[in-house]
């Protein structure tokens, strides 16, 4: 456990280094990380001296991520994800800019990349969870142009900061500090019942992202909806909230045999979105969270079904490892158990939290699950040999033969990006500069106060 622990942190500083390059934040489990990494390793009177650090974290979601929204007539405060950004994202520019290459707006553009910024903060990159849906638009009804991710407020963020103000408590009273300790489950109460006022639909037992522009629940499944479950967001006092929850996913398991996959529940209901958090993509961390919250819950049915789903998952990434490269991979598919598809890339080797996941259900379940009747998984070809990205060889006109991405980038500056009162820009020569005028450019006329959402 200590291990999946201390890997998580290291991920976690690395990534609140990026924070500062290039205006995302990444998702808030500073808090619930460093809790673990106390309680797990026993060092509880010797971590006073990094403790403004959990609280720090949780600031900077309550002053820069934060949003109003009216409930019962109300003005409720709750977390979303809107990056500091209305710019390309560095590690994807090419694509940004391709992306909008026929929108002549260039505050629409901005909005785009704010959005797309904002869905990447989020770790969900992407999903339909962040799309309006083009119903007119048959073949392509979940574009990336649609993301409307700063006007979604996610139901597992809040769920997470309602887990990190208990957290929170209970770290200061390792501590000592009982008034500190008092305060935080005191913020941790009163965030309780507003998330559940927001985000829980009792019809349903469940709870489902807000949408602020409809006022409405978005009722679809999507592994997040395992997040309140995982860290507690909900009075276990109430044992029929957890038994809800699991008779909502078992309609949607006769809707949408959401639970009879061979190796696992799907990120998603969604199809054909070709986007890597939806169907048919089997993502670890939501895994892991669903299965967690089932064995948690108090309740023996929920706790058999935990087990069936960690027995299914961990011998299907067992089976993927003996017969894909004897390498573990950052996603499965949910009928075929081969490398996930869909988003940006090819489904990665490696992986760090595939290999979390495993390690701690491992842990918990180790002693208990048996290799048997695993589902027979075979790799193809494009499974086995990982293809390059490809960019444009030509862009309006400018060749280049070059399938490196920078050469793109200078093409795409010198043609799309400079604007008129600086159009020399580098003339495609030195795709580096082309990148560092774009930058600046971008931010002179674009600037992100300019009020674009």
């Amino acid at each position: 456990m200590e291990v999946v622990v201390i890997t998580s942190i290291l991920r976690e500083i690395k990534s609140s280094e990026a924070d500062l390059v290039d205006g995302k934040r990444f998702p808030g489990s500073v808090i619930m990380t460093r809790g673990l990494f106390v309680f797990a390793s026993g060092r509880r009177h010797q971590q006073t001296a990094g403790w403004n650090l959990p609280r720090k974290e949780l600031d900077f979601w309550r002053t820069k991520r934060s949003v109003e929204v009216i409930v019962k007539g109300k003005k409720k405060t709750f977390y979303q994800y809107k990056a500091d950004t209305n710019m390309p994202r560095p590690e994807a520019f090419c694509q940004d800019v391709d992306l909008v290459k026929n929108m002549t707006d260039p505050k629409e553009k901005a909005k785009v990349w704010r959005n797309i910024a904002s869905a990447s903060e989020s770790g969900w990159d992407f999903s339909s969870r962040w799309i309006r849906k083009d119903e007119g638009d048959k073949a392509s009804p979940w574009k990336l142009t649609n993301l409307m991710t700063t006007r979604i407020v996610p139901m597992d963020l809040n769920a997470l900061m309602c887990g990190n103000m208990e957290m929170l408590a209970h770290l200061y009273l390792q501590i000592g500090d009982k008034a500190k300790s008092r305060a935080y489950h005191g913020k941790y109460q009163l965030f309780m019942e507003d998330f559940k006022s927001l985000f829980y639909k009792k019809e349903h037992g469940i709870w489902y992202d807000y949408n602020m522009d409809s006022g409405t629940l978005n009722e679809a499944f999507y592994g997040s909806a395992a997040m309140p479950l995982f860290v507690r967001c909900y009075d276990t006092i109430d044992l029929g909230t957890a038994e809800r929850m699991f008779q909502r996913l078992e309609l949607f398991d006769k809707q949408h045999k959401l639970l009879g996959h061979p190796f696992g529940v799907p990120v998603s209901i969604t199809v054909n979105s070709s986007q890597q958090w939806d169907f048919p993509n089997i993502l670890p961390p939501s895994q892991h969270m669903l299965i967690e919250g089932l064995r948690r819950s108090s309740n023996r049915r929920m706790e058999e079904k935990a087990k069936e789903m960690a027995q299914k998952w961990v011998f299907a990434n067992y089976n993927l490892f003996q017969n894909c490269l004897r390498q573990m991979w950052e996603k499965i598919t949910a009928d075929t158990g081969t490398p996930g598809s869909g988003g940006e890339y090819n489904a990665q080797m490696g992986f760090g939290w595939t290999n979390g996941a495993m390690l701690d259900l491992l842990v918990t379940y180790g002693d208990v699950l048996k290799l048997k009747d695993v589902p027979e998984i075979r790799c193809g070809l494009k499974d086995l040999v990982q293809e390059p990205e490809h960019y444009p060889n030509n862009v309006k006109g400018i060749k280049t033969d070059s399938k490196d991405p920078r050469a793109y980038v200078s093409a795409q500056y010198t043609l799309e990006c400079s604007p008129p009162a600086n159009r020399k820009g580098c003339n495609g020569t030195d795709p580096i500069e082309a990148w560092r005028l774009y930058r600046k450019a971008i931010k002179f006329y674009w600037p992100f106060e300019s009020g674009v959402n």
